[in-house]
């Protein structure tokens, strides 16, 4: 028999005065309670922030099961200002039909996947200038891996999945013992939004919970005289990297390839000098 749940989109707004927002989970009301299902909610907010928000998390969860549990209708619960001190709250009520547990399960996930699941890149997107560039210059001394080429091969190679199943993909990494995971983030553009240095950044904080011996590093390609005005991008990303380089910048540039190059253990790694 089929049963109407109603749910709530829990989003959370870490610093109103910077305004934004992120959605970091779901609540669905049920007979017996509330099914409350965060998917990166502490990553995020982390990106974000630089700190920790899981007693947060865990906070609002408890106080909406409470709520819940007192007899509170959804409409009611969902009306509220704020679950935490302004940090999270709840979007307007949703339904779905669902007819059985599986048919429950899999409307849930289709919504997480839908709604606050961090989204993966399409396959034919074109690839920003940085990627291509450095794709370029990584080829020039023979450290780029061959599209079926596998890591342990110890070239560098391009879209490593760092965390397959949440969409979390590294643009290049390269294993010689230790894993380097590189994120890059290209600012040669009139604006650009939180989104793209928070997803990069998270990228590299899941490597690094998820290998014990993990080197992240962090490229940027901005004008030097632009740094200011994408400071909070830049930030951000060196926040989350062992070693943050300038892709415009020409001595950056030739310490990370020099750093990757010295780093392989590939024996026909042409001399560094030839880059130039």
């Amino acid at each position: 028999m089929d049963r109407i749940y109603e749910y709530s989109i829990l989003v959370a707004t870490p610093d109103d005065r910077r305004g934004e927002k992120v959605n970091i989970g779901i609540v669905v009301f049920t007979n017996e309670g509330v099914d409350c299902r965060f998917r990166h909610a502490d990553a995020k907010l982390r990106a974000l922030t630089g700190r920790t928000w899981e007693d947060a998390i865990s906070g609002a969860a408890n106080l909406l099961s409470n709520l819940r549990r007192a007899g509170i209708p959804p409409t009611d619960i969902v009306g509220e200002q704020s679950l935490l001190s302004g940090l999270i709250r709840s979007s307007s009520l949703g339904w779905f039909k669902a007819s059985g547990e599986d048919d429950y399960q899999e409307q849930v996930s289709s919504l997480l996947a839908a709604l606050v699941d961090i989204p993966a890149k399409a396959k034919a997107q074109r690839q920003p200038r940085i990627i291509t560039e450095m794709a370029a210059a990584f080829r020039k001394i023979k450290l780029l891996a061959a599209p079926d080429e596998a890591i342990k091969k110890g070239r560098i190679v391009r879209n490593y999945a760092i965390a397959g199943n949440e969409g979390l993909t590294a643009d290049f990494a390269m294993k010689n013992g230790v894993l380097h995971v590189a994120s890059a983030l290209d600012l040669r553009k009139q604006s650009a939004n939180i989104d793209e240095a928070a997803y990069k950044s998270i990228v590299l904080d899941k490597a690094r919970k998820k290998y014990k011996k993990t080197r992240t590093i962090g490229v940027y390609a901005v004008d030097p005289s632009l740094k200011k005005q994408f400071s909070e991008n830049i930030t951000l990303l060196s926040d989350y990297s062992h070693d943050s380089y300038n892709w415009l910048e020409a001595a950056d540039r030739e310490r990370l390839i020099k750093s990757l190059a010295d780093a392989s253990h590939v024996r026909g790694t042409l001399p560094f000098k030839q880059l130039t």
